[in-house]
């Protein structure tokens, strides 16, 4: 929102976007992790000091603050949800022709002796 607002204030023209960096995909996997990706973008923080750039430590959201409106909106949207504990989930022994009743996936794979995950 910073840099829309002082590209409204300051006119496109006194802006230039320029590629510091640039990785295809052969080196990108050749050569880079996230670790070394997390070093050369501080790299370049260092290097330029960005004005815009709220964030002064690549890949740490350190010293980031939301607005109280922002804040705000969460709150709003967040007294609406409603939030239940599991999804409460019914099991049918097709042998037996029983059903159980459980409170959550987790609760119902614990006492069937089974994973909660599909992965």
């Amino acid at each position: 929102m910073i840099i829309y607002k002082a590209l409204l204030k300051y006119g496109y023209s006194n802006f230039k976007l320029e590629i510091s960096f640039f990785l295809n995909r052969v080196n990108f996997r050749r050569k880079f992790n996230p670790e070394n990706l997390i070093d050369r973008e501080q790299h370049y923080l260092n290097l330029l000091k960005p004005e815009y750039n709220v964030l002064k430590d690549a890949g740490s959201s350190l010293g980031f603050k939301h607005s109280e409106e922002s804040l705000a909106k969460v709150r709003s949207h967040l007294s609406k949800l409603n939030f239940e504990k599991g999804l409460k989930i019914e099991v049918t022994d097709t042998k037996t022709n029983t059903f159980t009743s459980y409170e959550s996936v987790r609760k119902a794979a614990k006492a069937l002796n089974r994973k909660s995950t599909i992965f």
